[in-house]
């Protein structure tokens, strides 16, 4: 069985950089391109990906010891928590100094610890329960209600695979599947991400979980014309991101179960691209990535504001530039995204997985025999 999916993770790499890429409003021909309109439709590829991966790595461990359901909630909390907990405190920095700013009245707007800001979910969000139903919006760092959402994913998991061993698969495919039906009949689910965003990631996740199941029957399969088929697969995949309707946006959910499956086997020329090394890296930073640009985000938007550079009306305003500024601003903006998320890795990231396993060592070791 293959230790390590490494095409999935230059996916997940790129799938982040897109999310990024679609995150910065500025003017722009790059900016305007139609699959700026709906970056989030690629956090529903990382909820599949990570049922599939998760299924894999900790699955049969979870089923052989009960126990490690407890040791595998430490290690995703210890994968993600710390780069979390440093992207918040950065936000509280910039509402402090924007606290000054409103004070020496520099900035009347916006209001420090207002709206998405607003202490009173700083205690949701250093949890990780903000999306489940704790906050009526998306609050501090936007994209990290995705991640809240995969800790209901990964609780799930653990007590499904603890209570049922081997048949948790089966449970947790029935519970993907029932909240992709869900989202069928309620498309607008697939733009949540408070209140139902625990269904939106539920059933990704479950696909996931039911995509390895489909794996685990001959993992090593090889058929005609592999290539071709990544190929179809990879242009299915951003035509429907691109354009599928709202009201059909659930459909993405099996095509991303495809796409995984697909390259996992790791078989067909796409495949080879995707296993160079520029891929590579954005894989191993994705996590990063996702959470970081919206922080480099908002400080752009406060310089562009004091440059008095934002332009539309409330709720859609943008950083007006002319051309090719624009486009060359998104440009150095994913730049310093993939360069500050190469620091927050090496230094916040495996740090914070050291810490983790460090301290499941002490624990094992004071265990009695």
């Amino acid at each position: 069985m293959r230790a390590h999916f490494t095409v999935l993770d230059s996916w997940r790499g790129l799938a982040a950089l897109l999310v990024a890429y679609g995150h910065l409003s500025v003017s722009g021909e790059l900016a305007d391109f139609l699959l700026a309109a709906r970056p989030g439709r690629f956090v529903d590829f990382f909820f599949v990906l990570s049922g599939f991966v998760i299924a894999h790595s900790s699955g049969e461990r979870i089923a052989n010891a009960p126990a490690e359901g407890g040791r595998f909630l430490i290690r995703r909390v210890a994968r993600l928590w710390p780069l979390h907990a440093f992207m918040l405190l950065l936000l509280v920095i910039y509402q402090l100094a924007l606290l000054g700013a409103n004070a020496a009245q520099i900035i009347s707007e916006p209001k420090a610890f207002s709206d998405g800001f607003a202490l009173s979910a700083l205690p949701s969000n250093l949890l990780l329960i903000q999306a489940w139903g704790v906050e009526a919006i998306n609050t501090w760092n936007e994209p990290a209600w995705s991640i809240s959402t995969e800790m209901a994913a990964y609780l799930c998991f653990a007590l499904a695979t603890m209570a049922f061993g081997r048949r948790a698969w089966l449970v947790l495919s029935a519970l993907g599947l029932g909240c992709a039906l869900y989202a069928f009949a309620h498309p607008e689910i697939m733009r949540a991400n408070v209140g139902l965003a625990v269904v939106r990631c539920l059933g990704g996740f479950g696909f996931g979980v039911l995509t390895y199941k489909f794996y685990t029957l001959k993992p090593e399969r090889t058929w005609p014309a592999h290539s071709l088929v990544e190929w179809l697969v990879f242009i299915m995949v951003f035509a429907g991101v691109m354009f599928v309707p709202p009201a059909y946006a659930p459909v993405l959910i099996p095509i991303y179960g495809l796409t995984v499956f697909v390259f996992a086997h790791e078989h067909g020329y796409l495949s080879r691209i995707l296993a160079l090394r520029p891929f590579v890296y954005l894989g191993e930073r994705s996590y990063s990535i996702y959470l970081v640009h919206a922080v480099i985000a908002i400080g752009l938007y406060s310089v562009a504001s004091l440059a008095g550079l934002m332009t539309g009306i409330e709720g859609e305003r943008y950083i007006g530039l002319p051309a090719p500024f624009g486009d060359l601003l998104l440009l150095l903006f994913l730049g310093v995204t993939i360069v500050f998320s190469a620091l927050t890795s090496r230094f916040i990231e495996l740090p914070g997985q050291a810490l983790g396993k460090r301290w499941l060592a002490r624990k094992a070791n004071v265990l009695p025999a």
